[in-house]
C-alpha cells in the first residue's frame, strides 16, 4: 500500500516581476533588470495572466514591482532604492493612459493574485548597482559591483525592509489598488540561512503576509514554517527556461519530476517559478495564442501521481506543510495519518483541509479524524479532500 497512497505536492505558478512598464534590462548601465522583455508592457500582458489562470483553475501568484508606478515621486531621496536617488522623477515618465488600462485589467482579473516583490528590484549605492536583489546587499558597501560572491550578501535589516513595504503600499494606495496582498517573494533569491532572515518573517506578518515563496539555497526541502510564515521552495523551472524567454511552446516543456534519470531524488518543490515574459508573445494581440498550450501542459502535470495543481498560494503552502510534516503509518486495516507535527509547526495560513492521492485499485473511507470526499479523478488515481474534524490524526480504511 505504501506506494499507492501519497500526499501530493500542490504545484503553484509564481510569475515573477509583473508591474514594470519598461521591459528592458538596463543592468549594463546600472539600471534595474526589469523583465528583460524587448518592448513596453501593456494591458494585454495582464489579461493573458488571467486567461491562463482561468484555463488551469488557479489564481496565479504574481510578485509585483511598483517603482515605475510612482506618480508622486515617493522614491526620490530614498536611500539605495534607485540608481538616481536625488533626481528620481518617475511621475514625468508614466504613460498614464496605458497605466490606467493596465490597472483596470489587473484589478478585474479574478485569477491574478499580487504578491509583494518590491520597488525597483535592486540595491544601489551612489548610482551604482550593488545587487539585483532589493533585500540583500554586499556585506561591504565599498564593494561596488553587483557581481560580489553570493556568500558576501547579507539581508537588509527590518527598518530598511519596512521602509520599502510602507512605500510600496503608499504607491499601491495612490492608484487605488484593492486586492489583499498575503504573500512575499524577495527579488533574486534569499541570501544566508533561516536564522539570518527570521526578522523578515516577523515584518511580513506585521503587514499580513503569511506566505513566502522563493529560491533559497539554505532551504533544501519542500517548505519551512518560520515563526508562523509558510515558506515554499520556488525552484522548479521546466527545461531551465530563461527569465526573458518569450513565445514559449508550453506543451514542449519538461514534466515535473521527483527524481533524475539516475534515480537521485530532487529536492521537492511546490512552485513552478517562471517569469512574466515566459507567458507572453512579442505582439500583445497574440498573447491569447499561448493559453491552450499552458492548459494542456498543466493538464499533463495533473496526471502525475504525487502531484496536483494548486488553486492559489494558500492552497500550495498549506498542502506543502501537510506533505512534509504528516507521518503515515500503514496498517493491515488501513492508514493512520499523524498530524501532530503539522499542528505543532504553528503555521498561520494552515487550512483544515488537505489532500491525498490514491491509486484507483484502492477505495478509501474515513474512519475518524476527517470527512473524505472525491476532489479529482484521474486515469490512474483519484485525489481526495480530507476535511479535518479536530483530532490530531486521521484514520482511513481501504477496500
Amino acid at each position: 500500500m505504501m506506494k499507492r497512497v501519497v500526499l501530493p505536492v500542490a504545484l503553484q505558478v509564481v510569475m515573477d516581476d509583473i508591474g514594470w512598464f519598461n521591459g528592458r534590462d538596463t543592468r549594463c548601465s546600472e539600471g534595474p533588470s526589469r523583465t528583460g522583455f524587448p518592448r513596453r508592457h501593456v494591458a494585454e500582458d495582464y489579461a493573458v495572466i488571467d486567461a491562463i489562470g482561468r484555463a488551469i483553475g488557479q489564481r496565479i501568484n504574481c510578485p509585483l514591482v511598483l517603482g515605475e508606478w510612482d506618480k508622486k515621486n515617493r522614491l526620490r531621496g530614498m536611500p539605495h532604492a534607485t540608481n538616481n536617488e536625488a533626481g528620481w522623477d518617475m511621475a514625468s515618465e508614466i504613460d498614464y493612459a496605458e497605466a490606467e488600462r493596465c490597472f483596470d485589467v489587473m484589478e478585474r482579473a479574478e485569477y491574478l493574485e499580487y504578491a509583494f516583490h518590491g520597488l525597483m528590484h535592486g540595491y544601489w549605492q551612489d548610482g551604482i548597482s550593488l545587487a539585483d536583489t532589493e533585500f540583500s546587499h554586499p556585506c561591504s558597501l565599498d564593494y561596488k559591483t553587483k557581481y560580489a560572491p553570493a556568500d558576501w550578501y547579507v539581508p537588509v535589516d527590518n527598518a530598511y525592509l519596512e521602509s520599502h513595504i510602507e512605500t510600496f503600499f503608499k504607491i499601491y494606495g495612490d492608484w487605488g489598488f484593492k486586492k489583499k496582498i498575503r504573500s512575499f517573494t524577495s527579488p533574486s533569491s534569499v541570501h544566508k540561512g533561516v536564522e539570518e532572515n527570521r526578522h523578515m518573517a516577523e515584518m511580513l506578518k506585521k503587514y499580513g503576509m503569511i506566505y513566502w515563496s522563493n529560491g533559497w539555497g539554505a532551504v533544501k526541502n519542500l517548505c519551512e514554517v518560520i515563526d508562523g510564515v509558510i515558506f515554499i521552495n520556488k525552484a522548479f523551472t521546466p527545461a531551465s527556461v530563461p527569465y526573458d524567454a518569450y513565445g514559449i511552446d508550453a506543451e514542449a516543456l519538461a514534466d515535473y519530476s521527483f527524481e533524475r534519470n539516475d534515480g537521485v531524488k530532487y529536492a521537492e518543490q511546490a512552485v513552478l517559478g517562471l517569469h512574466w515574459p515566459n507567458f507572453l508573445q512579442y505582439s500583445p494581440k497574440r498573447n491569447p495564442e499561448g493559453v491552450e498550450g499552458w492548459r494542456r501542459y498543466f493538464a499533463r502535470q495533473s496526471e502525475i501521481f504525487g502531484l496536483m495543481i494548486s488553486r492559489d498560494i494558500a492552497f500550495a503552502a498549506s498542502q506543502a506543510v501537510y506533505r512534509k510534516r504528516s507521518v503515515l503509518e500503514y496498517r493491515k486495516d488501513g492508514l493512520v495519518i499523524d498530524l501532530a507535527a503539522v499542528d505543532g509547526a504553528g503555521a498561520l495560513g494552515l487550512s483544515d483541509t488537505f489532500y491525498i492521492s490514491v491509486e484507483n485499485s484502492l477505495v478509501p473511507t474515513a474512519k475518524s479524524g476527517a470527512a473524505l470526499s472525491v476532489y479529482e479523478r484521474h486515469a490512474a488515481f483519484t485525489t481526495y479532500a480530507l476535511k479535518r474534524t479536530g483530532e490530531s490524526f486521521v484514520a482511513l480504511a481501504f477496500k
